[in-house]
């Protein structure tokens, strides 16, 4: 129903840094080692989901209200 449509398309954006990090994770643990790939890992999902976060907090302010 609708309130899964919502949820479903608030979640896709989130997923790309969950993707981002797992790639990451993929590519770095065996040259960097499991300490510093996961870190980096980590580092690379928050900086996506904020820039994701910052995007949309932006684009939403962008929008006129209007009044009734």
């Amino acid at each position: 129903g609708p309130a899964t449509a919502a949820i479903i398309a608030h979640t896709i954006l989130g997923l790309v840094g969950f993707s981002l990090c797992c790639l990451t994770a993929r590519l770095l643990i065996v040259p960097l080692g499991p300490a510093l790939g996961l870190s980096v890992a980590l580092a690379v999902s928050v900086v996506a989901n904020l820039a994701i976060w910052s995007v949309r907090r932006r684009s939403v302010r962008a929008v006129p209200i209007a009044d009734s």
